[in-house]
């Protein structure tokens, strides 16, 4: 039986400095650059070893898309729950909180043109599982919810995205309050 908890401790250890390493690798490298090859080199590991656990770096990746979804969608989904509705200071409360939990890794996945398929599938993510909730919050039709969805996530991502890679120099707490306000303006007029 101890066989066996050393086993998962083994595999959860080692699983962890895939990603430790993996996320190091996304700050430093592009997307196309980042091979199982170097991570297992980097990490300690046979590339077999890394194989066990992922059956390739897209189903690592892909698992790094599905839980910026989750998050991102949990904590929306967690500010409608608090309050009913959707606040948008909460949701930027919310959302500024989880992005500074790992702001490089972020920003990297959020900002950066190398990322650019990344972002499109968390971005697509997002609104799939936003939609119903957004649905429910202003009672539309589904074609209705997907349109204010799009346009709430748009505008967030779009514009941080844009103003990042042009280095404006606004601060992200003045650009939040901004795209904020300006989503919260327009959801309103169409209400």
């Amino acid at each position: 039986m101890k066989h066996n908890t050393r086993v998962d401790s083994r595999t959860i250890r080692t699983k962890e400095k895939i990603w430790e390493t993996f996320r190091s690798m996304i700050l430093e490298k592009d997307y196309t650059d980042i091979t199982v090859t170097e991570l297992a080199t980097r990490v300690g590991i046979h590339r077999k070893t890394f194989y066990l656990h992922y059956e390739s770096m897209d189903s690592l990746f892909l698992e790094l898309q599905t839980k910026i979804i989750d998050e991102v969608s949990a904590m929306i989904i967690r500010s409608i729950n608090d309050l009913g509705t959707l606040d948008f200071e909460i949701m930027k409360y919310y959302i500024t909180e989880l992005i500074d939990q790992d702001t490089l890794l972020y920003h990297r996945i959020l900002f950066s043109d190398s990322y650019l398929a990344v972002y499109s599938r968390i971005f697509d993510g997002i609104i799939k599982q936003m939609t119903p909730h957004i649905r429910h919050v202003f009672a539309l039709p589904e074609e209705e919810a997907i349109i204010i969805t799009n346009f709430i996530f748009t505008c967030c991502f779009d514009i941080m995205r844009n103003c990042h890679r042009n280095n404006l120099s606004i601060s992200d707490e003045k650009l939040n309050q901004m795209l904020f306000s300006l989503i919260h303006t327009g959801i309103q007029n169409f209400s």
